[in-house]
């Protein structure tokens, strides 16, 4: 079973060119599975910093919101918020002063028909106590 130098050199080629084809088709996986993998990354890369850029705009409105908060906070404690609070929302008056209510409709009626209670504008000036007040206008009582 002797070879020629000829079938040894041939069959040399062929084992060769077999290892090539498994070689090339290696680098082939490595390369293709490097770009699968960079490309990964780079989405990744992506959405953090289009995440970072979100939550840092978040950052900017929290933290104008929470300016706004702050100054309405401290605009609540000086007493002339307070009083004019007072006045407003609740319908109070200082000692010696008199409250005078004027109605935007002129019938009761329709001030009940239309739900304007709600729009009842109050002048408060300094004349009296407000029931006392109330009984010298409507009863003339002293």
């Amino acid at each position: 079973m002797k070879k020629s130098i000829k079938q040894c050199i041939s069959s040399a080629k062929e084992t060769g060119s077999a290892m090539q084809w498994v070689l090339v088709a290696l680098l082939s996986v490595i390369v293709v599975s490097l770009v699968f993998s960079i490309t990964k990354i780079g989405i990744r890369y992506w959405q953090a910093r289009s995440q970072v850029s979100s939550l840092q705009k978040d950052i900017i409105d929290i933290s104008k919101e929470q300016n706004n908060i702050q100054n309405k906070l401290n605009s609540q404690k000086d007493p002339a918020f307070l009083e004019l609070e007072a006045r407003e929302k609740f319908n109070y008056q200082l000692p010696g002063e008199h409250v005078f209510v004027f109605l935007e409709s002129t019938s009761s009626l329709a001030l009940e028909k239309n739900n304007l209670k709600d729009k009842i504008i109050f002048w408060a000036g300094k004349l009296g106590e407000n029931p006392k007040n109330w009984a010298k206008y409507f009863f003339g009582v002293n």
